[in-house]
Order: C-alpha cells, then sequence, then structure tokens
C-alpha cells in the first residue's frame, strides 16, 4: 500500500512539474450567449392550467414557450497550472410563456364568451465561485470542463388580464414571485483558437437548482412566503451556446 501511495504520488508530482513547465497564459476570460431548454417534469403546470379554463392545446402551448429561453454568461479564471485554475463564473437567463384561453361567464343578458389569459417572465442569475480544467490539443484546439457551486437568484412576473377571473386577480392582476437558493454548475466546451489569445468555442452546460421557498408580492399586499414543500420548483436547465475566449 505505501508503494502504491509513493508510486501515485510521484506520478502525480511528475506530471504537475510537467505540465507547469509548458508556457501557458495565467488569465482566461471568456463571454458566452446561447439558447437554454427547461428540464424537469411540467406535467402539474399543464394540469393547473387545464383546471383554471385553458384547453390542452392552450396549457401545452405556454408550457412549450415558457420552457425554452436564452442565457448569457461570463467568466474569469486565474490558472495555478496549464490544466488546472479557479475563478468566478456569472449567467443570466430568461424566459416566458403567454396563455391565452377563451372564458364562458353568465351576465345579465345571458352567457358571454371572452378571452383572458396571462403572460408570465421568468429571470434567473447565478454567482459562483468556479473550477476549470483544460487540456491544449495542438496548436489550435483545446477542451475545458467547468464546475461552479453558487448563489441563485429567480424572479418570476406575473401579468394577468384585468378581470382574470380563473386565476381570482380581479383585485390585484399583476403578482412577483421572487426566491433564492443555491445551485450547481457543470460547463464543457470545446475551442478553437483562429490566433494565439483568442478562442472561439462550441458550449454546452447544465444548471442544477431548486426553490423550496419563495416569496409573493401584489399591489395590494404585502410580501408572503411561501413554502413550497413535496412540490419544490426545480430550475434545472440545459444550456448551449457559443463563446469567445481571451488568454493573458
Amino acid at each position: 500500500m505505501k508503494q502504491f501511495f509513493f508510486s501515485t504520488t510521484l506520478l502525480l508530482l511528475i506530471f504537475i512539474s510537467h505540465a507547469s513547465g509548458q508556457k501557458s497564459e495565467r488569465w482566461i476570460a471568456s463571454v458566452r450567449g446561447g439558447g437554454s431548454y427547461l428540464l424537469g417534469n411540467h406535467d402539474k403546470t399543464i394540469e393547473n392550467n387545464m383546471l383554471n379554463g385553458a384547453s390542452r392545446e392552450q396549457a401545452e402551448k405556454y408550457v412549450n414557450d415558457y420552457i425554452t429561453g436564452w442565457h448569457g454568461s461570463a467568466d474569469v479564471y486565474y490558472m495555478i497550472f496549464n490544466f488546472f485554475g479557479f475563478g468566478v463564473k456569472y449567467s443570466a437567463f430568461t424566459t416566458s410563456g403567454n396563455l391565452k384561453m377563451m372564458q364562458q361567464v353568465e351576465s345579465d343578458i345571458g352567457m358571454v364568451n371572452f378571452q383572458t389569459g396571462m403572460n408570465e417572465k421568468a429571470y434567473t442569475q447565478f454567482v459562483a465561485s468556479s473550477l476549470i480544467f483544460r487540456q491544449k490539443l495542438g496548436q489550435k484546439f483545446a477542451i475545458a470542463w467547468k464546475s461552479s457551486v453558487g448563489y441563485v437568484r429567480w424572479r418570476s412576473e406575473i401579468y394577468a388580464d384585468k378581470y382574470h377571473i380563473p386565476y381570482n386577480l380581479s383585485e390585484y392582476p399583476n403578482m412577483l414571485l421572487e426566491a433564492n437558493t443555491w445551485g450547481i454548475s457543470e460547463d464543457a466546451s470545446v475551442e478553437y483558437f483562429p490566433v494565439s489569445r483568442i478562442s472561439i468555442g462550441l458550449n454546452i452546460g447544465y444548471l442544477f437548482s431548486l426553490i423550496n421557498k419563495a416569496t409573493l408580492s401584489t399591489k395590494y399586499n404585502s410580501p408572503q412566503s411561501l413554502d413550497m414543500g413535496k412540490d419544490a420548483q426545480s430550475l434545472a436547465r440545459l444550456d448551449y451556446s457559443l463563446g469567445l475566449g481571451f488568454y493573458f
């Protein structure tokens, strides 16, 4: 066992020494932007919208719009060795969904049909400490893996029609939901260097985060704390993007 430990440690030191001796820039900064896809099960959202008067087609369209969005991110790393470094990462994500439906209410002239609906806009921000593992493949290509853990800020703005009866929002048609939580992200990229210190990259990433508690605010009511319990909302998403890397 001691011999195995000694041999493993020696090989690791030789590898680090060899990697450290290669020429490498100390700082790496990158910016990226692209599309995102929210993961998780959205059947409950479809079911709730149908219970409130939407058809299945309308409820599914709303979810399909909502689960696709856009994101942008930036990060900076200091490379301890040419294959390993640490830094900070920031990302922002936004998406929206629009729900329209026909409602029927009784009036003095009989049953009346009218269109009603709601629009939701959601935003997620992620600020994290991060580690990078990187390997050059010749002079023109490199691959990288980034692992990040940090703070997540979520905000959802819901705008409903003034007389949105199925959501009982006739007194306060707009709502704001906010939450703070933690998240973990993993990112992989392949980079091409058209010049020595600038790269163009293809990136794919995954963010995992759960909302267990949120704050509900309206124009007429003081903020109310919501405990989601077993109905915790998942913010998990898949990101895909193009990016630029700068080495100095």
